[in-house]
């Protein structure tokens, strides 16, 4: 008979939330996991969120995991330990991941158009060329990024996505400017 002195803890340890997305609008997510270990296989895992580690939340190492976020807004934080056959625990090499917690609407406001050939911000025509701003307001502004902000424009010919060129987080202005109107009557 063989017998292993496994001293060893699981390591390489990965840990990602929605496939290490910065943002979540749901605090129902998927955690995809991965551990590794020299003797014996990686047999049991404990999935926490913050700093609460449990001793009675083992379960069955698993690289797939349906995780519920605590419901506040901000920044969450998962950890996982693991451990092999042997009952060698990685307690102090963890693993963990973040991702902001965002269920809040952002609000727009105070949208103005400014038609940029005329000087007139009552009328368009084909062929104008317009700046539209408008404030945005949100629980996470300073992360806001102009990719993440989306106008329908379509009434000036815009398309039905269009980003803004530029978005200050400070004051929550989004800016798109020099779209040239066309498809308007």
């Amino acid at each position: 008979t063989n017998i292993t002195f496994d001293t060893t803890v699981p390591s390489s340890a990965t840990l990602s939330i929605n496939s290490g997305a910065a943002y979540t609008d749901s605090t129902s997510v998927t955690l995809t996991i991965s551990a590794t270990d020299y003797f014996s296989p990686v047999s049991e895992m404990n999935i926490y969120n913050g700093t609460a580690f449990n001793a009675n939340n083992w379960e069955t190492y698993a690289t797939t995991k349906s995780w519920t976020l605590p419901s506040t807004e901000g920044t969450k934080t998962v950890r996982a330990r693991f451990r092999d056959a042997a009952v060698n625990e990685n307690s102090t090499n963890l693993t963990s991941d973040t991702i902001v917690l965002d269920t809040t609407i952002p609000v727009v406001s105070a949208v103005s158009v400014n038609n940029v050939t005329t000087s007139n911000s009552t009328y368009v025509k084909n062929g104008d060329t317009i700046n539209i701003t408008a404030t945005v307001t949100d629980t996470n502004q300073a992360d806001i990024t102009t990719s993440m902000i989306t106008a329908n424009l379509s009434a000036f010919g815009g398309g039905t996505t269009v980003n803004p060129t530029s978005f200050d987080t400070s004051t929550g202005s989004a800016t798109w400017a020099n779209l040239t109107v066309s498809g308007t009557t």
